[in-house]
């Protein structure tokens, strides 16, 4: 008997943190929306206008970015910033943005922490 077969890895069912990370995305853009009735669809529509227009120009982009410029375009500001995860994450998954790289977030709330770089394929 190998010492694999001796001391099997387990595999894991799912990532604690992943599950978590997606809990809070969902739970974030939930409030959002109770909070702001369609807040969802307009940031998520304001996202995908976003991307189509920076990408015509080669540039990538961050949700970082995505999100200062909804404010300023009277997106209101959600209560909790992870909704914006979760519509990064749903573009994602749909094949609309590429995880290109990691960015190092300008926001002095995140300490510097890296955020994805996204790009239109």
């Amino acid at each position: 008997m190998t010492p694999d077969e001796m001391f099997p890895t387990p595999k894991p069912k799912r990532d604690l943190a992943e599950e978590l990370k997606l809990k809070g995305m969902t739970d974030a853009l939930n409030h959002a929306n109770g909070v702001n009735p369609g807040w969802g669809a307009g940031a998520e529509a304001f996202y995908r206008r976003h991307v189509n227009v920076r990408m015509k120009s080669g540039e990538n982009t961050t949700t970082e970015e995505v999100r200062e410029l909804a404010y300023a375009a009277g997106i209101p500001v959600p209560p909790d910033c992870r909704a914006w995860g979760h519509i990064a994450k749903a573009l994602i998954k749909d094949g609309s943005l590429w995880r290109v790289g990691t960015s190092v977030h300008r926001n002095p709330a995140a300490h510097k922490g890296l955020g994805n770089l996204l790009q239109k394929p």
